[in-house]
């Protein structure tokens, strides 16, 4: 997804910090659900950011904020790194703030209810899951060091 597909309103019709917020939510509501949320979850959220986040950003929080902003597609990577590093950072918190917003809409229900497997089916899904954690943690971690630095 490239950063021009992130914006659903014209750019000149939002301040910047809307428009950064609006690139935020599609670029983590992508990451979680594979799809980008609705403008009523994109408004959720913005709306939720003065509330959940009164205090201004460290300009390392903002470096990687900007970056997925603009690379979307490195969110993975870079919130599975801070999970082993750091779990306690802006990024993570607004990653978690977005996953509140989706998991409560029907339309992405499917998505965080659990699901009937059978044994076979479970021990597959889990050693995937493992693995790709493993490797956005390994992918992410050189990842978070140039972009946070």
């Amino acid at each position: 997804m490239e950063t021009a597909e992130l914006t659903a309103e014209p750019k000149a019709a939002l301040d910047k910090e809307t428009q950064a917020l609006r690139c935020e939510a599609l670029a983590f509501g992508h990451c979680l659900v594979g799809k980008p949320p609705s403008e009523l979850e994109i408004q959720r959220y913005i709306a939720a950011q003065p509330i959940l986040f009164p205090d201004a950003a460290s300009p390392r929080e903002e470096r990687l904020l900007a970056y997925c902003r603009k690379h979307p597609a490195a969110v993975a990577y870079l919130d599975a790194a801070q999970g082993v590093l750091g779990p306690e950072n802006l990024l993570r918190k607004k990653i978690l703030a977005m996953t509140a917003i989706l998991e409560t809409t029907p339309q992405h229900s499917e998505h965080f209810l659990s699901r009937d497997y059978s044994r076979l089916q479970l021990l597959a899904r889990l050693g995937w899951t493992g693995f790709r954690a493993v490797l956005r943690v390994l992918l992410g971690i050189p990842l978070l060091k140039i972009v946070g630095h």
